[in-house]
């Protein structure tokens, strides 16, 4: 994510913590197919937990693992059953933290873009 700042935009890594539940992170996302036999695609969003609210104002909604074969179950349309499976991860669970504007380069395109240029939050 990029947090605008007086100097510019700088990008943050959200990631799991150490201690989260899970190992994977889920993000829910919507798709639908387009006339040209493609897909369009986009991540749904919620407003920012407050540990990561200095960031931007909203954030992806990440998924409890438990409800992931639920949420990509094809036979789940209606909004109501759409609300009834969807577990939202603790926002403990996330951490962010600065790395490099290295990051917004494809040709840049090796483990240190990741690496801490700030302190964590």
């Amino acid at each position: 994510e990029w947090q605008k700042t007086e100097e510019g935009k700088q990008p943050h890594f959200i990631t799991l913590t150490d201690d989260a539940p899970q190992d994977v992170l889920f993000l829910a996302g919507i798709w639908a197919p387009t006339a040209d036999g493609g897909a369009c695609c986009a991540i749904i969003t919620e407003p920012a937990s407050e540990h990561l609210a200095h960031i931007h104002d909203r954030q992806p909604l990440a998924l409890d693992a438990e409800c992931r074969w639920d949420w990509l179950d094809p036979a789940i349309t209606e909004r109501e059953q759409v609300r009834l499976i969807t577990r939202r991860l603790p926002s403990s669970a996330l951490q962010a933290y600065a790395v490099s504007p290295r990051v917004n380069r494809p040709q840049n395109d090796d483990p240190s873009v990741l690496d801490r240029t700030g302190d964590a939050s």
